[in-house]
């Protein structure tokens, strides 16, 4: 009982930290791409040919 209680636990914990993981990566790339989005308003989008 006391091996499945453990497990359980750590199990919470690893999928909580994976949560709170993956909430912190995209809160961080919601705010760097922010800055990014006010300045391409600002600024012209630089013209880069695409190869074919």
């Amino acid at each position: 009982m006391r091996t499945t209680l453990v497990n359980h636990e750590t199990g919470e914990r690893r999928f909580s930290i994976g949560t709170a993981f993956v909430i912190g990566v995209l809160l961080t790339s919601a705010l760097a791409a922010l800055p990014v989005a006010s300045m391409a308003q600002t600024t012209p989008p630089p013209i880069v040919p695409t190869p074919q």
